[in-house]
Protein backbone atom coordinates (compact mmCIF):
# COMPACT_ATOMS: atom_id res chain seq x y z
CA UNK A 1 0.00 0.00 0.00
CA UNK A 2 2.72 2.30 0.44
CA UNK A 3 3.99 2.02 -3.26
CA UNK A 4 1.02 3.35 -4.02
CA UNK A 5 0.69 6.50 -1.96
CA UNK A 6 4.11 7.24 -3.24
CA UNK A 7 2.79 6.63 -6.72
CA UNK A 8 -0.15 8.50 -6.02
CA UNK A 9 1.85 11.86 -4.78
CA UNK A 10 4.66 11.57 -7.32
CA UNK A 11 1.30 11.64 -9.81
CA UNK A 12 0.11 14.44 -8.18
CA UNK A 13 3.09 16.84 -9.04
CA UNK A 14 3.47 15.66 -12.22
CA UNK A 15 -0.19 16.58 -13.65
CA UNK A 16 1.10 20.24 -13.18
CA UNK A 17 3.55 19.84 -15.58
CA UNK A 18 1.91 17.94 -17.80
CA UNK A 19 2.67 19.66 -21.35
CA UNK A 20 -1.28 18.76 -22.85
CA UNK A 21 -3.78 21.53 -21.67
CA UNK A 22 -7.23 21.17 -22.87
CA UNK A 23 -9.59 23.61 -23.84
CA UNK A 24 -11.64 22.78 -21.49
CA UNK A 25 -9.28 23.70 -18.79
CA UNK A 26 -8.94 26.72 -20.18
CA UNK A 27 -12.75 27.17 -19.58
CA UNK A 28 -12.84 26.31 -16.21
CA UNK A 29 -9.78 28.64 -15.04
CA UNK A 30 -11.70 31.41 -16.99
CA UNK A 31 -14.55 30.89 -14.97
CA UNK A 32 -12.85 30.34 -12.14
CA UNK A 33 -9.72 33.14 -12.01
CA UNK A 34 -12.42 35.85 -13.54
CA UNK A 35 -11.56 38.67 -11.31
CA UNK A 36 -15.23 39.69 -11.49
CA UNK A 37 -16.21 36.58 -10.12
CA UNK A 38 -18.52 36.34 -6.96
CA UNK A 39 -16.46 34.19 -5.40
CA UNK A 40 -17.22 30.33 -4.79
CA UNK A 41 -18.70 28.62 -7.33
CA UNK A 42 -19.67 24.73 -7.95
CA UNK A 43 -19.44 22.48 -10.61
CA UNK A 44 -22.81 22.32 -11.96
CA UNK A 45 -22.60 26.30 -12.07
CA UNK A 46 -19.28 26.05 -14.14
CA UNK A 47 -20.57 22.97 -16.21
CA UNK A 48 -23.97 24.68 -17.29
CA UNK A 49 -22.45 28.43 -18.02
CA UNK A 50 -19.66 27.01 -20.21
CA UNK A 51 -21.63 24.25 -21.88
CA UNK A 52 -18.78 21.65 -20.55
CA UNK A 53 -19.53 18.33 -18.85
CA UNK A 54 -19.73 18.21 -15.25
CA UNK A 55 -17.56 15.45 -14.86
CA UNK A 56 -15.02 16.84 -17.03
CA UNK A 57 -15.34 20.18 -14.85
CA UNK A 58 -14.69 18.28 -11.59
CA UNK A 59 -11.84 16.77 -13.34
CA UNK A 60 -10.30 19.83 -14.11
CA UNK A 61 -11.07 21.49 -10.44
CA UNK A 62 -9.53 18.30 -9.29
CA UNK A 63 -5.95 19.21 -11.09
CA UNK A 64 -6.42 22.95 -10.17
CA UNK A 65 -6.51 21.44 -6.11
CA UNK A 66 -4.12 19.47 -6.42
CA UNK A 67 -1.89 22.57 -8.20
CA UNK A 68 -2.61 24.63 -5.44
CA UNK A 69 -4.34 27.26 -7.68
CA UNK A 70 -8.01 27.01 -6.62
CA UNK A 71 -9.28 26.07 -2.89
CA UNK A 72 -12.42 23.62 -2.14
CA UNK A 73 -14.34 23.33 0.59
CA UNK A 74 -17.04 20.76 1.08
CA UNK A 75 -20.27 21.35 2.15
CA UNK A 76 -23.75 19.71 2.32
CA UNK A 77 -24.81 18.77 -0.75
CA UNK A 78 -21.58 18.89 -2.38
CA UNK A 79 -17.97 21.00 -2.84
CA UNK A 80 -17.22 24.93 -3.03
CA UNK A 81 -14.73 26.45 -4.80
CA UNK A 82 -13.00 29.62 -5.85
CA UNK A 83 -9.44 30.67 -6.65
CA UNK A 84 -6.85 30.78 -3.62
CA UNK A 85 -5.67 34.35 -2.89
CA UNK A 86 -2.16 33.30 -2.18
CA UNK A 87 -1.32 30.39 -4.75
CA UNK A 88 1.31 27.89 -4.09
CA UNK A 89 4.53 29.46 -5.48
CA UNK A 90 5.10 26.12 -7.05
CA UNK A 91 2.25 26.46 -9.59
CA UNK A 92 3.65 30.26 -11.03
CA UNK A 93 4.67 28.66 -14.20
CA UNK A 94 1.98 26.37 -14.55
CA UNK A 95 -0.34 29.44 -14.49
CA UNK A 96 1.81 31.42 -17.18
CA UNK A 97 1.26 28.41 -19.24
CA UNK A 98 -2.49 28.46 -18.85
CA UNK A 99 -2.88 32.44 -19.73
CA UNK A 100 -0.71 31.68 -22.60
CA UNK A 101 -3.54 28.74 -23.79
CA UNK A 102 -5.89 31.14 -22.97
CA UNK A 103 -4.46 33.77 -24.86
CA UNK A 104 -3.61 31.87 -28.23
CA UNK A 105 -7.41 30.23 -28.00
CA UNK A 106 -8.75 34.19 -27.97
CA UNK A 107 -6.96 34.82 -31.26
CA UNK A 108 -8.63 31.91 -32.80
CA UNK A 109 -12.14 31.74 -34.47
CA UNK A 110 -14.82 29.56 -33.72
CA UNK A 111 -17.03 28.48 -30.81
CA UNK A 112 -14.46 28.55 -28.24
CA UNK A 113 -13.36 31.93 -29.17
CA UNK A 114 -17.35 33.11 -28.22
CA UNK A 115 -17.23 31.03 -24.66
CA UNK A 116 -14.41 32.71 -24.16
CA UNK A 117 -15.74 36.23 -24.62
CA UNK A 118 -19.12 34.83 -22.62
CA UNK A 119 -17.04 34.58 -19.72
CA UNK A 120 -15.80 38.13 -19.35
CA UNK A 121 -19.02 39.72 -20.69
CA UNK A 122 -20.51 37.40 -17.29
CA UNK A 123 -18.49 39.47 -15.23
CA UNK A 124 -18.03 42.75 -16.96
CA UNK A 125 -20.66 44.24 -14.43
Amino acid sequence: MRGFRTFYRKRKLRSMENKLISHHLVLVCAYVFNPGGNGWTTTKTIAVKMGIPERTVRHHLKRLVDAGLVERVRMFGGARYHRREDPDPKAEAYLKRLDEVRRTLERKPGKLRMRLASVAAMFAL
